[in-house]
């Protein structure tokens, strides 16, 4: 017996309808506005990061365009005429998906030009989806331009990208344009949930945040996580074995770091990080968990009310407010500061694991490291010590090519000056001074 070929959830949850696109009412709620009153523009440009609903949504528009449900365009396509079924399924001639990047020579556009002139076939409009346009020559969007301007009245131009500063100011001011943002991390939590429990998939909240997290604002990047999951976990989903797949650290091990690094205890940091190497985990990722860690605690120190604004985080609210009790503004900033610092380095690093022990080992150091306001007042005051030398009289020099004595104030000066735009300085050289 034939059985039916699997269908991958990013393809069976791809949004049908407006409604259904996730995180974009900016954009959908305008698009509906546009079809019902008639007023839309001829060509459209959708920005933004991959796996968001850009295509999903040029389908969509391309469905409202031409669904014949309805006497003409309409915000709410049917999916269930001939015309909805087609684009659907990708069999429309009328609707041409354009891959940019294999598309992206000035021949190709020359064909195009010469096609556009001919009216729909079967549909009310012809529609031109243009995928990953920032891949064009520059010949080619100079061709483009002509028929992006003044396009017969039965075509719609919607070009995609996840790379609009590539795309000339000269196409993007004949397009209508519309930026598609990340999806946040709650919202995405609660479409994954709405997909499991469709598809019958027990899973618990926790797990479907460490999805959503990892997969940075992407819609169709969770979907495919989800779909490593479930061929993981099975129907029964675990947070331990989430978490195992996407090597996820537990909240232990970032707990202890950051209370490592509050209180200055390095073996404790050295320990994790050993254990991280030994469970096979991406210490990058872990460093990145750190620094959001660090601004979700500077938020709270702002302000106790700003709890909404912290979503990304796999430690408790008490937790939280526990490591800022004893910790100044400064303090946390300073950490936060030099952890965004060093992040490159780790990322590009042959040893990755050596330059993040080292990291996190000056990282907890800078508690102890002078502030460039005390260093400064420090300098000021031992100005205002030797301020005599400025009344003494100046050298006489019989040699002119002997240099003078450096005086004080000389030297004062010049460490102020060097000084100057940086952070911090050992406590030593203080007592030193």
């Amino acid at each position: 017996m034939n059985q039916e070929p699997y269908e991958v959830i990013a393809r069976k949850w791809r949004p049908q309808r407006f409604d259904d696109v996730i995180g974009q009412r900016h954009i959908t709620d305008t698009l509906k506005n546009e079809l019902q009153q008639g007023r839309i523009a001829h060509a459209f440009l959708f920005a933004g990061i991959r796996g968001i609903g850009k295509t999903s949504t040029a389908r969509i528009l391309a469905k409202a365009l031409n669904c014949v449900s309805a006497a003409g365009p309409t915000p709410d396509p049917c999916n269930q005429c001939a015309s909805c079924l087609a684009i659907k399924q990708g069999t429309a001639t009328d609707v041409m998906e354009i891959d940019g990047a294999s598309n992206r020579k000035i021949e190709h556009i020359r064909e195009l030009r010469e096609n556009i002139k001919f009216a729909p076939a079967k549909l009310r409009y012809k529609v031109y989806i243009i995928d990953e346009v920032h891949m064009l020559t520059r010949e080619a969007f100079n061709a483009l331009l002509k028929t992006l301007e003044e396009p017969p009245s039965h075509a719609i131009f919607i070009l995609a990208t996840t790379d609009v500063h590539k795309v000339p100011i000269t196409i993007t001011s004949r397009c209508q344009r519309f930026t598609f943002r990340g999806v946040g991390t709650t919202e995405l939590a609660q479409a994954l949930q709405k997909i499991t429990a469709a598809e019958s998939i027990v899973i618990d909240e926790q797990s479907l945040l460490y999805i959503a997290r990892r997969s940075e604002g992407s819609i169709r990047d969770a979907q495919s996580i989800l779909e490593q999951v479930i061929s993981y976990c099975g129907k029964e989903v675990t947070q331990d074995k989430v978490s195992e797949l996407l090597g996820m650290v537990g909240s232990e091990s970032i707990e202890t770091v950051i209370e490592a690094i509050l209180s200055n205890a390095p073996e404790d940091m050295l320990n994790v990080v050993n254990s991280l190497v030994l469970q096979g985990h991406d210490l990058e990722q872990f460093y990145k968990e750190l620094i959001e860690h660090f601004r979700n605690l500077l938020v709270l120190k702002m302000s106790s009310k700003a709890q909404h604004l912290i979503e990304n985080t796999i430690l408790s609210t008490a937790v939280l407010q526990r490591q800022i009790q004893s910790h100044s503004f400064q303090e946390l900033q300073q950490i936060f500061k030099y952890l965004l610092r060093t992040e490159p380095t780790i990322k590009h690093s042959v040893y990755p694991r050596f330059t993040m022990e080292m990291a996190l080992l000056q990282a907890a150091q800078l508690k102890s490291l002078e502030s460039f306001d005390a260093v400064l007042h420090t300098l000021n005051t031992l100005g205002e010590k030797f301020s005599y030398f400025k009344q003494q009289p100046k050298v006489v020099l019989s040699d002119p090519d002997e240099r003078p004595p450096t005086q004080p104030t000389d030297i004062i000066q010049k460490a102020i000056e060097i000084f100057q735009g940086e952070i911090i300085i050992l406590p030593e050289v203080n007592s030193a001074l």
